[in-house]
């Protein structure tokens, strides 16, 4: 079953592990500045704190497999 749910702190470490899976292949062929696999923790940690900005953890059969943010 997949649900969404509002992301919290206790998510960021995960999340993050996951950011860097997922963004390391495209690093790794166009070496942007930009990406986000450059980014740290501390990256996702000040947006679910940012008023401007909205974080959801998406998990499947109870397991987080991504997040959204917007």
């Amino acid at each position: 079953m997949i649900e969404v749910r509002n992301t919290t702190s206790e998510d960021a470490a995960v999340l993050f592990a996951i950011q860097k899976e997922a963004f390391l292949p495209l690093y790794e062929r166009y070496h942007d500045a930009g990406n986000p696999y450059l980014r740290g923790i501390e990256d996702i940690a000040a947006r679910l704190t940012h008023p401007a900005f909205r974080y959801f953890t998406i998990l499947s059969d109870g397991e987080t497999v991504g997040g959204v943010m917007y």
